[in-house]
């Protein structure tokens, strides 16, 4: 079987004219999709390997560009991997935005909170009443201060709760007598 993915690096000139730099880009292509961000790194024209997808030369700042070009090409491969082995359904777009940081994974539980309260206010009256709107509202507090207090951030990424953090917010807030539940 063929590799669904491939990594790419080439060049995209200035829109300067008469500019001899370039600016290095990122094509994830899988399964025949594809998808290319930017690298912010810029290359002289001259100096770009095309077929090795590398900076020719051995100057310091030749080799930090292609220490940078292989250490993008470890974290695009790594974010494959680790959707491999969730069993994701992987696309070109889904592995770029998994090297971004910007899936799922990397919200946090207010983040996802306020989204719930959100669509929930707009369904007050219809499926619920403006009481349970309020509790939900206070639990989101419950869960900043809970973090600022253990965690000293109020964020915390839903990827990260486990039963341990659970059973230590339950715990804490029956403790303190806010009981919310």
């Amino acid at each position: 079987m063929q590799d669904l993915l491939s990594i790419l690096f080439y060049i995209r000139k200035s829109k300067a004219q008469d500019s001899e730099l370039g600016t290095i880009y990122l094509r994830i292509t899988y399964s025949g999709e594809r998808a290319e961000l930017s690298t912010f790194l810029k290359v002289s024209l001259e100096k770009w390997n095309a077929k090795a997808n590398k900076l020719m030369g051995s100057s310091p700042a030749s080799k930090e560009v292609n220490r940078n070009l292989d250490m993008i090409k470890k974290n695009v491969y790594r974010a494959y991997q680790e959707m491999m082995d969730k069993q994701q359904v992987i696309t070109a777009m889904k592995i770029r935005n998994r090297y971004l940081g910007k899936d799922d994974t990397r919200k946090h539980i207010l983040e996802v909170f306020e989204e719930h309260n959100i669509k929930m206010a707009k369904l007050v009256g219809k499926d619920y009443t403006a009481r349970t709107l309020q509790r939900y509202k206070t639990t989101k507090r419950h869960i900043e201060d809970f973090n600022i207090a253990t965690y000293f951030a109020s964020e915390y990424l839903v990827k990260d709760i486990d039963v341990k953090y659970i059973n230590t917010f339950i715990f804490i807030i029956k403790s303190l007598n806010l009981i919310i539940f």
